[in-house]
């Protein structure tokens, strides 16, 4: 896969891993990250990296020739 589609597939999966930390700062009602707990911090974190994670994996399957 050339550079310039990964790095595409890369801001995809960071929009994503955005909008899942997004939706847990809505879910919470907090919007200022030093408002938070240390374990909604925690939560926040894993939400953003899951999805960034999950959104690259759904993308590279998709694209895969194989």
């Amino acid at each position: 896969m050339p550079d310039f589609e990964f790095k595409r597939l890369e801001q995809l999966a960071t929009v994503r891993g955005g909008e899942e930390a997004g939706a847990y700062l809505d879910e919470i009602g907090k919007f200022s990250l030093d408002q938070m707990e240390p374990d909604e911090w925690d939560t926040f974190c894993r939400r953003l990296v899951s999805g960034y994670r999950h959104a690259l994996h759904v993308e590279l399957r998709e694209e895969s020739p194989f």
